[in-house]
């Protein structure tokens, strides 16, 4: 039937296998079936070829962050975690808080970042042994003086800094972001950009806009989605000047604007669970416990709102005041130091 179909309408069972997603699937019984049919088609052995780039692009990208997963893969999830801690410090809360200190082009995406941090730590909980998350004392202090306090109190008779763990985190976080933008701006474009052809240059492929009108079209829905954030954002204003909360005090005086902010993110969140995914006013706890679902996101954004004020702002505080006036070799030390702090407070 394949094969039918190869040499009767060719375009039908190419956009097919665009829309299947095969583009990263050379293991797929569908693409062996494809290759087989490759020897009579021309159509398809050309789609064959143009999979294969794709496929060989996407292992290389694999590899490389396998290749930095490796390096941790004897530690514990809270050892990656504090290195994952000391590049977030370092790389992220500086542009968090609106004090980079690095050229714009050279500052990492904070959303693109923060989901290579999520998936490096989901990779460690799936791989590590159970016994390594039943945390105690002993072995809490253990592995933050072997892998944190050498960075901040450096001594000749202790353990030495892993200064090649900390660089190969952000190696580890540099490869993640190029796998992830890859099947984000690559692979799914081929599968469902049809306003554009990947055109195979010998060994590799270049875009061609076919479709101008339906180029503007896929352009137009992805500024819709960047946009569904503020559109979820808004509706919650909405709700909240309805409610008369707007003029209600919430909390302490000082920390109104901070708590309205929560209340409205909450509503948020809240909006767009009921609304889209069809969850109820109340959701129930692994004990079968019944907690209302707006208490417990309001719970989440105010303890996210006290986290930023009292450690991420006091860390953007503290930070100019001392780092301006010492030597570029011991800012690292301070910079650690501060985020040390934050650690032990928390």
């Amino acid at each position: 039937m394949l094969t039918h179909i190869a040499a009767t309408a060719p375009e039908t069972l190419l956009r097919a296998v665009r829309y299947s997603g095969l583009v990263l699937q050379k293991q797929s019984p569908r693409r062996a079936e494809l290759e087989a049919i490759a020897v009579s088609s021309p159509a398809v052995e050309e789609l064959c070829k143009v999979l294969d780039i794709f496929e060989f692009a996407y292992r290389l990208r694999v590899a490389e962050v396998d290749k930095w997963r490796q390096i941790f893969a004897t530690l514990s999830p809270l050892e990656l975690l504090a290195y994952a801690s000391v590049y977030v410090f370092e790389k992220l809360v500086p542009k968090e808080v609106g004090m980079a200190t690095q050229p714009e082009e050279a500052q990492p995406d904070l959303e693109e970042t923060w989901d290579a941090i999520s998936e490096t730590l989901a990779w460690k909980l799936s791989t590590c042994d159970e016994s390594s998350l039943k945390l105690i004392n002993v072995a809490i202090g253990h592995s933050i003086a072997k892998h944190l306090s050498p960075f901040l109190f450096p001594s000749r008779d202790g353990q030495a800094a892993r200064h090649e763990l900390r660089e190969a985190f952000e190696r580890l976080m540099d490869a993640q972001v190029e796998l992830d933008s890859y099947i984000s701006q690559s692979a799914d474009a081929y599968s469902y950009d049809h306003s554009i052809e990947f055109v195979r240059l010998g060994t590799h492929l270049e875009i061609a806009v076919v479709d101008k009108a339906e180029r503007v079209t896929w352009e137009r829905d992805s500024r819709k989605l960047a946009a569904l954030h503020n559109y979820w954002f808004y509706r919650a204003l909405e709700a909240f000047e309805g409610s008369g909360m707007a003029t209600q005090p919430i909390g302490r005086p000082e920390n109104q604007e901070a708590n309205q902010l929560a209340y409205i993110k909450a509503l948020r969140t809240k909006l767009r669970l009921m609304d889209v995914y069809g969850v109820g006013d109340a959701v129930s706890t692994d004990s079968g416990e019944s907690v209302p679902l707006f208490q417990a996101l309001l719970s989440l954004e105010l303890m996210s709102a006290h986290f930023h004020r009292d450690f991420l702002q006091n860390y953007a505080d503290n930070l100019p005041k001392l780092e301006t006036a010492m030597p570029h070799s011991a800012r690292w030390r301070y910079r650690a130091w501060l985020m040390e702090c934050k650690y032990v407070s928390l």
